[in-house]
């Protein structure tokens, strides 16, 4: 109160330390607590790209932007986020997260996160590496249109038995996802399995053959597209797919969703 009465400002950071992912933490009230004894204005800030520059944990800065986003002004006689502190810290936190994703969207284009996933893959084998750069080039729209599709709390099974770029976008994309993944060679899987992207998460299970990915309990399927009549059979022989539908399709993949699951 006295550094304030001697026109010191105050910064907080609400979610009490630097998230692991770019998702928004959980707010704690303190800050909030201050702003409403001392009858403080409060200046919301967003910060984008950290997550990805210099990642929680990590000793490696990578190549990319970080983006501060100044938002408008929060009087303090607003009572339109609540009366208290606790109301404001819940009714704030949501303004936090809706402008963020907002943020998100203007700028995560399609290949926003491609080098980071490329880089998991760089000292990993030649042959590799540049398979999965052909991915990402040759699909970078489909996958953005996939990310769009898949909710962010999906449970998702990934049967295309592909390189795994595809569950790493999927993770930095939306890291409150459940993935499932079926990688057909092993040793693919392994790296996959022990990358920097797989551990930092921890969000995917990696299954050794089809019939133990198929017991995943996922509310959304990918498949390649070759394989549609397959698994349309499945569902009349054993009961896979029922109440599934498809979501979205290109030439090559195919995703299944659940019925009613947005």
């Amino acid at each position: 109160k006295k550094k304030v009465a001697e026109g010191y400002s105050l910064m907080a950071f609400p979610e009490g330390t630097r998230s692991t992912t770019n998702k928004i933490r959980r707010f704690h009230k303190g800050a909030f607590f201050l702003a409403e004894k001392l009858e403080l204005d409060i200046i919301p800030v967003l910060i984008h790209g950290n997550s990805e520059v210099l990642p929680k944990g990590s000793f490696i800065i990578r190549d990319g932007s970080i983006t501060v986003k100044i938002l408008k002004r929060i009087d303090s006689e607003d009572m339109s986020y609540g009366k208290t502190d606790r109301e404001r810290t819940k009714l704030i936190g949501t303004y936090f997260r809706k402008e963020f994703e907002t943020m998100r969207s203007e700028i995560e284009n399609e290949t926003y996160f491609h080098d980071l996933v490329k880089l998991d893959y760089r000292y990993k084998g030649d042959t590799l590496y540049q398979s999965v750069k052909k991915n990402l080039k040759e699909n970078s729209d489909i996958y953005k249109t996939f990310l769009k599709t898949l909710n962010k709390r999906s449970s998702i099974l990934n049967l295309t038995g592909g390189e795994g770029e595809f569950d790493l976008l999927l993770l930095l994309d939306g890291p409150d996802r459940k993935i499932c993944t079926y990688i057909k060679d092993e040793l693919t899987r392994s790296i996959v399995e022990n990358s920097f992207i797989t551990k930092h998460y921890n969000r995917i299970t990696f299954a050794s053959s089809r019939e133990e990915a198929l017991n995943f309990d996922a509310d959304a399927i990918i498949i390649d597209a070759s394989e549609v009549n397959e698994f349309r059979r499945m569902k009349i022989e054993k009961n896979i797919l029922l109440g599934f539908e498809i979501a979205c399709q290109n030439h090559n993949l195919v995703i299944f969703k659940k019925k009613g699951n947005t």
